[in-house]
């Protein structure tokens, strides 16, 4: 029997996932070769009293060998099986890390709380993967090391290494996934931002246009009410400015595609009240310089008649 050879040529587990396949595979032929041989043992155990002294000696020597061969062979097996599992866990978890990663960066609409809802979820999945993982890989390393102080050849350094590095890489991982996770939430929180002064402007435009209709059809009786639709217009105009500081504050910084769209009309709007509002100033300058003029007027007209009085009176 190839006893000793086969369970010295294949005492390492490996580190990586082919290597532990390798190892359980190669195990798992062994076993069906060694478990054929099981109807030659008791068939030879089954004439024991034939046999000699020496003979019984040497048999019993050999079942008790071939029992311990089986023990060890069970055993390696089903760590190695364990090893291949937990492998595979951590390719299923490396998925997961891969696919968020994905999301994050390829979904730039932060607008979106879908996106987020999906990114919620599989970070909370990810979490207790991960509290799982952790707890299989101890459980692993302790029954390798266990099996390893009772098999001779067994070496189980690489894979209980192998095993401590999955968990951590995977919190390296986790780490930057969640600070990827942050600078997303952080681009959300500044394009919430920007869709509410968005959507601000757009309720200030259309009460602006309101207000500059209504302007126009305002009748002015004297300087005093002109000289404060004037005021009105000024006042409109500074707004307009600092409206429009924002809107160009908030294009430099944005990079949605869509939001930069409605930025862009919003300021081609902006551009529309101010030639609207020009005209409105021009309209109400001209009358105010009518008035003016006729005030002027009657200045110099009252000590005229004044005068005339009081030649009069004379």
């Amino acid at each position: 029997m190839r006893v000793i050879p086969f369970l010295a040529t294949h005492a390492d587990m490996g580190g990586t996932l082919n290597e532990a396949v390798d190892f359980l595979e190669a195990h798992q032929t062994f076993v069906e070769e060694v478990m054929n041989r099981d109807a030659s043992v008791t068939s030879a155990a089954s004439k024991r009293s034939e046999m000699t002294a020496v003979e019984r000696k040497t048999m019993q020597e050999f079942e008790t060998h071939y029992e311990r061969l089986k023990d060890v062979l069970e055993k390696r097996i089903r760590i190695g099986g364990s090893f291949v599992q937990l492998h595979k866990f951590a390719k299923d978890l490396e998925s997961s890390f891969d696919g968020i990663t994905s999301l994050l960066d390829t979904n730039r609409d932060f607008t979106n709380e879908r996106v987020a809802g999906q990114v919620e979820n599989v970070l909370r999945m990810i979490e207790e993967t991960m509290t799982q993982e952790k707890h299989e890989v101890e459980k692993f390393v302790a029954s390798a090391e266990a099996i390893a102080r009772d098999d001779d050849t067994l070496d189980v350094t690489r894979s209980t290494q192998a095993a401590r590095n999955l968990l951590v890489d995977h919190d390296h991982r986790y780490v930057y996934l969640k600070h990827k996770w942050s600078e997303w939430q952080a681009n959300k929180a500044e394009m919430k931002k920007k869709v509410t002064i968005i959507e601000e402007i757009e309720m200030w435009q259309e009460e602006t246009w309101e207000i500059i209709r209504l302007l126009e059809t305002t009748k002015t009786t004297t300087l005093q009410e002109t000289e404060g639709l004037h005021r009105r217009v000024k006042e409109l105009q500074q707004t307009i400015d600092e409206q429009t500081r924002r809107l160009e504050e908030a294009r430099r910084t944005t990079k949605s595609e869509e939001l930069t769209k409605r930025i862009d009309e919003l300021l081609r709007r902006q551009r529309e009240i101010r030639e609207r509002l020009a005209q409105l100033e021009k309209k109400v300058e001209t009358i105010y310089e009518s008035f003016l003029e006729e005030e002027v007027v009657e200045r110099i007209r009252a000590p005229q008649i004044i005068t005339k009085l009081t030649d009069a009176q004379v």
